[in-house]
């Protein structure tokens, strides 16, 4: 029985993504890309590129006691005037999602906070393979696809939500509703799937295969994250409060090359307001993924 066209699911996509999609799904095996790096090459051609990056690894006194070079693989997509948006592609794999019990009690003490409760039981989650913006949506982003009015599905966008400007700031004071309205105009641009991460996705992304209460370690820093350094999480020093959002990219990436500008630790990402897409071509063609590249 031949396969059906996925372009019959998502008039969206490209008559390029269709056929890779239908090459990588291809029932003998040799005529499937056998790696991701392949793939990408088909889905996107000139565009499949690898990246390096450090990541760091503090102790409870927020010390740096590792630093390590990984690399990732990425696509770009040009939204206006050589402004780009870089999607990182996060691997498939499966990671216990929420806060163990001793960790949640030791929280709701400290902080007196009940709301830490609410991360429990931990369970288990498989993650499909999946692309996310390697930043937060920068200012510069959301104005040219707020703008664009011909783009519009639902809703019209604010240009200029934010309360900090700055092209290479992220967007912020914008509600759900405003950025699922940026994905879907971004999904009419590009010919592609953009959403918003679910839930076990961010965290995933944002733990990045550690189970350590931070994806830098035991602790976080100043240095490596923008959050109140008033506050303090193991036994490190209190650090800077900067009041402000600060430029993407300033700090260093996770493990899978995800750079996080604020606080994501086992109970949740401190990063309200802000978008953070990813691309899902179809979900099939991630399980593809998964076959090929495991």
């Amino acid at each position: 029985m031949p396969l059906k066209s996925p372009k019959e699911s998502n008039p969206n996509l490209s008559q390029r993504v269709n056929d890779a999609i239908l090459q990588g799904m291809a029932f003998d095996l040799e005529k499937r890309p056998p790696t991701m790096a392949q793939w990408l090459a088909l889905l996107f051609p000139e565009k499949a590129n690898l990246f390096k990056f450090e990541v760091a690894t503090v102790n409870q006194t927020g010390q740096v006691i590792k630093r390590e070079t990984k690399q990732a693989e990425y696509f770009q997509e040009n939204l206006e005037n050589d402004t780009i948006l870089e999607m990182v592609s996060i691997p498939v794999g499966r990671f216990l999602m929420g806060t163990d019990d001793a960790e949640i009690e030791r929280l709701v003490n400290k902080f007196e906070r009940q709301g830490f409760r609410r991360e429990k039981p931990q369970h288990q989650v498989r993650v499909p393979a999946f692309f996310m913006g390697k930043y937060p949506i920068t200012q510069q982003q959301w104005e040219i696809i707020a703008s664009a009015t011909e783009l519009k599905i639902d809703r019209d966008l604010n240009p200029n939500p934010s309360r900090f400007p700055g092209n290479k700031r992220p967007v912020e004071c914008v509600s759900w509703y405003d950025c699922v309205e940026f994905c879907k105009r971004l999904s009419k641009l590009t010919g592609k799937d953009y959403r918003l991460p679910s839930e076990a996705e961010w965290e995933y992304a944002c733990r990045a295969g550690t189970t350590t209460p931070f994806y830098c370690g035991e602790t976080i820093t100043t240095d490596l994250a923008n959050y109140c350094g008033n506050s303090i999480y193991g036994q490190e020093a209190k650090g800077q409060y900067r009041q402000e959002t600060t430029p993407v990219g300033q700090f260093s990436a996770n493990g899978f090359g995800y750079l996080i500008c604020t606080v994501m630790s086992g109970n949740g990402a401190l990063m309200i307001g802000i978008v953070i897409i990813m691309v899902r071509l179809l979900m099939v063609v991630l399980g593809f993924q998964v076959t090929i590249i495991l």
